[in-house]
């Protein structure tokens, strides 16, 4: 779905670069969100295709990671070693919030775009 190069499966260390750390997040969202939207299908199916699809698309297609890669860093910062697990799930629920957050925006502003589409309120309202 990402189309992640074959890098970002192997475990992150230290001595990876930001982006390689923002691509190893980017596998960690994607299966979360897909075990989530898969479960999302069996509570309610309007649910699931209306608003957790939507979401999980505007965080797969945008965004740098900057979250995730400035939590590596931090970890690397004050010592971090070992198996960085930890840090990628913790930048992957920021990148969530972000998320969040830049749909709230939209709301706010009564902005019409995000990332060069419709924004989610926007396209909703047009559905429904």
């Amino acid at each position: 779905m990402l189309g992640m190069p074959a890098r970002a499966a192997e475990p992150v260390d230290a001595a990876y670069s930001p982006s390689e750390v923002a691509h190893a997040a980017d596998i960690v969202l994607e299966r979360a969100l897909d075990a989530r939207l898969r479960q999302s299908h069996t509570v309610d199916r309007v649910f699931a295709q209306d608003l957790a699809g939507r979401l999980a698309a505007l965080i797969e297609h945008g965004g740098k990671r900057l979250r995730t890669a400035f939590a590596h860093c931090g970890w690397q910062a004050a010592g971090g070693s070992g198996d960085p697990t930890a840090v990628l799930h913790t930048g992957a629920a920021l990148e969530l919030l972000q998320a969040c957050a830049l749909v709230h925006d939209d709301v706010m502003d009564e902005s019409s775009h995000r990332r060069g589409a419709p924004s989610m309120h926007v396209e909703l309202a047009r559905q429904h």
